[in-house]
């Protein structure tokens, strides 16, 4: 699947937002947000969406939220396995 997204919004080091250019969403929006608490840093991603096709594309709306839960908890995954171990 061809994906393109471009960062629309960079303020470092508090985050930046990237949105969807070419691909399979009618919207996304996805905001990167960190900040520190205590001696942690949060991670915090918001995104909104659209699916393509409405009304249609609704019907899909369980199967894609499924499927970004699973994508960000293995990215999740992989950021603390990655911070964890420098």
């Amino acid at each position: 699947m061809l994906w393109q997204a471009r960062i629309r919004r960079w303020k470092p080091p508090s985050g930046f937002v990237d949105e969807q250019v070419r691909g399979p969403y009618r919207l996304w929006e996805h905001t990167h947000s960190f900040y520190e608490e205590g001696d942690e840093t949060i991670v915090e991603d918001v995104v909104r969406y659209g699916l393509p096709f409405w009304p249609l594309g609704e019907i899909a709306h369980p199967l894609v939220r499924l499927q970004l839960g699973r994508i960000f908890r293995f990215r999740q995954s992989a950021m603390r396995g990655s911070l964890l171990h420098r």
